[in-house]
């Protein structure tokens, strides 16, 4: 879901797989804003807590897939 948070707060975007054993690997579109950053393999669930800052505004989009065993689920923005 989306979230508004202010220049120097921490994002709180909590994941977690319906299998054990899912990991999450995400990647990250976030233009004029600094601190966020993509990750692979981590364990479910998790919580993508970044502190983000910006001077311009901005916008930061996680793209997220889901894995187990090697197979890949469907990505999640």
């Amino acid at each position: 879901s989306n979230q508004t948070i202010c220049s120097g707060n921490t994002s709180s975007v909590y994941i977690e797989g319906s299998l054990p054993g899912t990991k999450f690997n995400w990647a990250v579109s976030a233009p004029n804003v600094s601190g966020a950053s993509s990750a692979a393999n981590v364990s479910s669930p998790t919580t993508i807590a970044q502190t983000l800052t910006s001077t311009l505004g901005g916008q930061v989009r996680y793209l997220i897939s889901p894995t187990l065993n090697g197979c890949s689920g469907d990505n999640v923005s």
